[in-house]
């Protein structure tokens, strides 16, 4: 069974009905969700490559600036309305 967080089903709903703006950026905000926990895992998890660790660490400022980047969209559009 699939279930929704709370911002998740909140986003659905505004895009269903209409806000399809706020529904493109609370997808694009849960996708860069999963990416930064995908490298935060990466970089923690022992089995990872130390060259690939290296590039994931390098990598994950620019990663989490931009979830940051789509959280604040997301938030602000929520606000607006």
């Amino acid at each position: 069974m699939n279930f929704l967080y709370p911002q998740q089903l909140y986003g659905k709903i505004r895009a269903a009905f209409g806000d399809t703006e706020y529904g493109y950026v609370a997808e694009l905000e849960e996708s860069e969700d999963r990416l930064l926990e995908a490298f935060d895992e990466a970089a923690r998890d022992a089995d990872t490559p130390p060259a690939a660790r290296d590039v994931i660490v390098r990598l994950l400022p620019e990663v989490r600036a931009s979830h940051d980047v789509m959280r604040a969209r997301k938030h602000a559009m929520k606000n607006n309305h």
